[in-house]
């Protein structure tokens, strides 16, 4: 999108594309320009032409998966075509930035584009943010439903998110409380984390919401689920995984030829007894769809999570 337009504005969602590239440029560690042989090293304005790569990541790809760049001038087969081209399809299919709704902060009538932190907030969906690439920068709103010593899951009508404090404790992410967290995506052995963030990042736009797990069966766990509150009833223990003088261990369920795992944190208060699950027992379990690598857990938190029909 381009800032200077023969009109004399910006074009719509030109300034969220260049305030992105700013912050991404400006606290980077590695930035690396990837010449590609297929192009020339110059264009006709006399720009230098690049696959710019910030911390290991590449920001072309970045920009069209935010729907703040369309994929154009593909005048010759370059070396990352096809992975722009889905970066574009994912954004199309999300409506977001150029592909969804007016910029939020765009007056064609007036042809002025202006950003207003006040009323308005240029936050996406929970859904939306798990379709984007690892390191992105995100803000987010949703409703903490669960706690895990000082981190928390959050979540919207679209779906859950792990947020992961490093060690810090915030206040707003108390159970109920409705907020909007900017921050960075991250992964952590195979779960999608909001990370990278200060007290000045969260802000508490209502409190004492009441959110009711979702019912569901150990079948539809999977990462459509992940991070999101849940309740999985009459299940049957099969075995509990633990070692004596270790916290955090796994109690293994079944249902109905479908196997699943319940985790128990090292770090939860209220932290349970191994000895006291025994095999064969039914059991109801509350809790919030974590993953471990290639296995999703029902991970638990510090509330009444566990109890017998």
């Amino acid at each position: 999108m381009e800032m200077s337009t023969d009109s004399g504005a910006p074009e719509p969602w030109a300034k969220e594309a260049k305030e992105f590239t700013n912050d991404i440029l400006e606290s980077a560690r590695e930035i690396v320009l990837e010449l590609d042989e297929n192009s020339n090293v110059f264009d006709n304005y006399d720009r230098l032409l690049a696959w710019i790569w910030v911390d290991g990541q590449l920001l072309n790809y970045m920009l069209a998966a935010r729907g703040y760049a369309d994929v154009k001038y593909l005048y010759d087969d370059y070396k990352y075509n096809d992975d722009l081209l889905d970066a574009e399809h994912l954004a199309q299919s999300n409506n977001l930035g150029v592909w969804g709704d007016d910029e939020p902060y765009y007056n064609p009538d007036d042809n002025i584009s202006t950003y207003n932190s006040g009323s308005q907030d240029n936050y996406i969906s929970i859904k939306n943010v798990r379709n984007l690439p690892i390191g992105s920068k995100v803000k987010v709103k949703g409703i903490v439903t669960n706690s895990i010593q000082n981190n928390a899951f959050i979540e919207d009508e679209t779906g859950g998110i792990y947020v992961y404090t490093n060690n810090k404790s915030f206040s707003a992410l108390t159970i109920g409380n409705e907020i909007i967290i900017e921050g960075e995506l991250s992964d952590y052995n195979g779960l999608l984390e909001v990370v990278n963030f200060n007290g000045s990042n969260i802000r508490i736009i209502s409190q004492n919401n009441i959110i009711a797990p979702k019912s569901i069966t150990l079948s539809q766990i999977s990462e459509e689920l992940e991070g999101q509150y849940v309740e999985v009833a009459n299940v049957e223990i099969t075995f509990v995984e633990y070692k004596k003088g270790e916290k955090g261990y796994s109690i293994y369920i079944t249902k109905d030829g479908v196997n699943g795992e319940i985790r128990i944190d090292k770090h939860l208060i209220n932290y349970p007894d191994p000895e006291s699950f025994k095999s064969g027992d039914k059991i109801n379990v509350v809790g919030n769809i974590s993953q471990h690598y290639d296995t999703y857990q029902i991970l638990i938190s510090d509330n009444i999570a566990i109890t017998y029909p």
